[in-house]
């Protein structure tokens, strides 16, 4: 499921709960998974890829019982399953004792520290130490008799070879035998189960939703219901109130960002569809032509059958009249005619067929360009408003007027404030630039690690379905320049806010300034205008 979902569930939660679904098995299946990168030990049935990671492995104990049970059905004459169904059996026994002691222990000790204080002081294992169920000679000598059967068994096989229908048996011994400590690894850390019956009990029910009709219509819904069960299971697993956390997350607030981010998401889902559609159309015409072709050749030779019948007709009515026997030449035509007219039918039903399948990928690639042209102008719109959001207010232009005022001995001061606007200006545009063209690198590349394609086999030609792209990406480091780039620009919107306070703070005092001087001249006008038209 998507990487970047399972990185907020990590961070935000202690337990969680993770469901995946791959089209694909093998290193295709891990690709993109938590499961790639993880430190931790893995809890698996018998699979070689989960080997390629982790740093520990623990096999399923009940799988090997099972696969032991078979062994003791199928293969009587065999005496090291016994011994090992009893062993395994044992060992899960004892370490379940060992599990109830402590929890036992710890319970006393948490009963007793509240009665002497009135908080109980709980004690929890963060040191990252590993502490072992039994001591190290314990776990040799339980690994010495394991090695033991298993090497019993493989010369019971000698003399008892497998049988062909069932190789299970013998396969599971040499397992065994070369990878005792993968059977045995809850014996040395207590936070290791012996079995993976969690995962199966909780992939069950998306099983059964894969078995049942018409349950997903494709890869991506399965997909999607597994993000958001993953979801559900978080949210359980820590104890919250599931249907006001679930309200809570569709009624917060989604930023313009976010609905960028997702509008961008669904760009290339589009474009893949466009494509697939597009080859689909290409293939179907052809496939109509040929259809055309073949339904006109069947119609020709029903009419040329049809011909031969109607003469072979004429020629016994003719001779016997219209109630004689016909011939076997006449039989025969009238034959060809029926054969003749079912080609008819089938070429005229494969015509209609594919037809139909035609028409339906037109319409269905007008819809997904409908729906990109859409969402292209609902990208321009919010790139529109984010941008004018992050911008700040315009510098106040200057009219003819204050042109006027920049005449005086004060002009350089303000030509160099606007030279520095100007270039606060450029450094912005050109960051904001830069930022946004990570952002879309980095979700480009999120994009393809994390979606399905359908992809036409060029050997079948039938559809198969690829998760992932074969590009690495460092998400870290790629996170880390978007963050500084972003920082880069909030500071140049600072700078170049700054410039423009200084700009209008210039021409401010410029306009009081003159406007001071032209108040006083025009008073002296006046002034001098009364004292002409006082008489002498």
């Amino acid at each position: 499921v998507n990487s970047e979902l399972f990185s907020i569930l990590f961070r935000k939660y202690s337990k969680t709960g993770m469901y995946m679904f791959r089209p694909l098995k093998g290193h295709a299946a891990v690709k993109g998974t938590p499961v790639e990168h993880t430190t931790a030990i893995l809890i698996h049935d018998h699979d070689v890829t989960y080997y390629s990671y982790g740093t520990g492995h623990q096999e399923c104990l009940d799988h090997v019982q099972r696969y032991l049970i078979s062994c003791i059905q199928n293969e009587p004459e065999l005496e090291w399953a016994i011994k090992m169904l009893a062993l395994l059996g044992k060992l899960r026994e004892e370490a379940k004792k060992v599990d109830e002691t402590r929890q036992a222990n710890q319970q006393t000790d948490a009963s007793e520290n509240e009665d002497e204080t009135e908080a109980p002081i709980i004690v929890t294992n963060d040191d990252g130490e590993v502490h072992s169920r039994f001591s190290s000679e314990m776990f040799e000598s339980y690994r010495n008799e394991l090695l033991e059967n298993t090497r019993k068994g493989l010369e019971e096989y000698e003399v008892h070879p497998a049988k062909s229908w069932f190789p299970d048996g013998k396969n599971l011994c040499e397992r065994m035998n070369e990878h005792p400590d993968d059977y045995l690894l809850f014996l040395r850390d207590d936070e290791v189960s012996c079995s993976n019956a969690t995962a199966e009990l909780g992939a069950r029910s998306v099983k059964r939703k894969l078995a049942a009709c018409m349950e997903f219509r494709g890869f991506l819904g399965v997909i999607a219901y597994c993000e958001g069960k993953s979801c559900i299971e978080t949210l359980l697993k820590e104890g919250k109130e599931l249907l006001p956390s679930i309200a809570n997350i569709f009624r917060r607030e989604i930023s313009d960002t976010d609905k960028l981010k997702h509008l961008k998401t669904a760009l290339p889902l589009y474009d893949d569809a466009i494509t697939s559609d597009e080859d689909a159309i290409e293939k179907y015409t052809k496939r109509l032509d040929n259809a055309k072709a073949e339904l006109a050749e069947r119609e020709k030779e029903l009419a040329c059958s049809q011909k031969k019948y109607d003469e072979f007709k004429q020629v016994r009515i003719n001779s016997v009249g219209p109630d004689g026997e016909e011939s076997n030449d006449e039989e025969n035509a009238r034959m060809t005619i029926v054969a003749k007219e079912h080609a008819v039918y089938v070429a005229t039903r494969e015509a209609k067929d594919v037809e139909k399948r035609l028409d339906f990928n037109r319409k269905h690639l007008e819809k997904m360009r409908a729906g990109k042209s859409k969402c292209d102008s609902e990208i321009e719109k919010l790139c529109e408003k984010i941008a004018k959001d992050a911008k700040p207010e315009s510098v106040t232009e200057i009219n003819d007027e204050d042109e006027s005022l920049l005449a005086d001995i004060s002009a350089p001061e303000i030509q160099e404030a606007i030279v520095r606007v100007n270039s606060c200006r450029a450094r912005y545009e050109s960051l904001s630039e830069e930022w946004t063209q990570e952002t879309s690198k980095f979700g480009k590349a999120v994009i393809d690690a994390n979606i399905v394609r359908q992809v036409i086999d060029e050997t079948t030609g039938k559809p198969t379905y690829q998760y992932g792209s074969d590009t690495e990406m460092d998400k870290a480091v790629q996170e880390q320049q978007i963050a500084q780039k972003h920082e880069e620009v909030l500071k140049a919107i600072e700078d170049l806010t700054e410039a423009q306070k200084n700009l209008d703070a210039l021409i401010k005092k410029r306009k009081k300034r003159n406007y001071k001087k032209n108040r006083k001249k025009a008073t002296r006008e006046t002034n001098s205008s009364d004292q002409e038209k006082v008489p002498a």
